[in-house]
């Protein structure tokens, strides 16, 4: 077996079942015959175009943020889809949902063989940019500074580009401009989901823009604190680490008497990574509430709906902890 059991239902609807292909294009039609939605019904040929070339740019720009885990993942995907070759290793430890996310990779299954994507056109930025003089180095203060953007918004909450440049050019004798810093915290803004932007400031994702406001003026009459390089790297590695228990299966529990006889355990399964992603991309519980509608979940009861937004809380602040 490639996959853990739980890997393998949860992802199902993240496979594509059809013989592998290896470009860009070809990718995302594949998935969308799926039922994955890439653009709008109407964007016309020039809007996807645009896309395409949006989804290089991207992908380009995060692979100087990767750490040895993401680029272990990318350059295992980098060789198979070069060589054709199907898959032989469990992925269900690695980052895939993570480069699916901001599609740069895809999984196929035919006649029981699963492959691992990464379309031509993106494993050709991928040998170009890892293999140029420089990216090591591109590649270590890059991740640094991406412990950093972490390590503060896990401490503060909510931090301003300022407050960043304070914190890192305090620690490093080579120092960073506000122009790199913007530009860097626009990249991994874009791939990773552990902050968000709020006009200009950097906002912690379990904390959503009502909660930030009230942070903010809360703190506003407080003494600055200058985090030591301990307390840095003690932050950072908090983003890191997943709860064991965060909530997940009460919110099941609840759900359960209410959904549908056909609702099977690999329908239990995919909800719950929809609720842990829903947890990574910054979504309140009024919006979360959404995804279980078509499941006759009963949201109009004023009981049900502020226990369910309780447990989602509490979920989502464990998933971020």
């Amino acid at each position: 077996m490639i996959f853990s059991d739980e890997f393998r239902r949860c992802f199902q609807r993240q496979t594509a079942y059809a013989e592998p292909t290896y470009a860009l294009e070809d990718c995302v039609a594949a998935m969308e015959a799926n039922g994955w939605i890439f653009m709008e019904d109407d964007a016309d040929a020039d809007a996807r175009e645009t896309k395409f070339r949006e989804v290089g740019e991207l992908f380009r720009a995060t692979l100087p943020l990767c750490d040895e885990r993401e680029m272990a993942f990318l350059s295992l995907a980098a060789d198979l889809s070069e060589k054709r070759a199907a898959l032989d290793t469990d992925i269900s430890d690695m980052p895939f949902w993570l480069f699916f996310r901001g599609d740069s990779v895809y999984l196929f299954c035919t006649n029981g063989d699963y492959f691992l994507v990464l379309p031509d056109e993106l494993r050709k930025i991928f040998r170009e940019v890892t293999e140029a003089a420089g990216f090591a180095a591109e590649n270590a203060r890059k991740r640094e500074l991406s412990e950093y953007a972490a390590a503060l918004a896990n401490l503060y909450g909510v931090y301003d580009v300022d407050q960043f440049l304070l914190v890192w050019n305090r620690h490093h004798r080579e120092k960073i401009t506000e122009e790199e810093a913007i530009s860097f915290l626009e990249d991994r803004e874009q791939f990773y989901s552990d902050f968000y932007f709020m006009e200009d400031f950097i906002v912690h994702m379990g904390i959503d823009e009502e909660e930030a406001e009230d942070l903010l003026e809360a703190t506003e009459e407080l003494e600055y604190y200058m985090p030591p390089k301990s307390v840095i790297r003690e932050y950072a590695r908090r983003g890191n680490e997943f709860p064991s228990d965060t909530g997940l299966e009460e919110i099941i529990a609840l759900l359960t008497p209410h959904l549908p006889p056909k609702f099977d355990e690999e329908d239990k399964d995919y909800l719950k990574f929809l609720l842990i992603e829903s947890c990574e991309r910054q979504k309140s519980p009024e919006r979360v509430r959404h995804i279980l509608e078509k499941h006759d979940a009963p949201l109009s009861n004023p009981a049900f709906r502020e226990t369910f937004e309780r447990l989602y809380r509490r979920l989502r602040n464990n998933t971020n902890a």
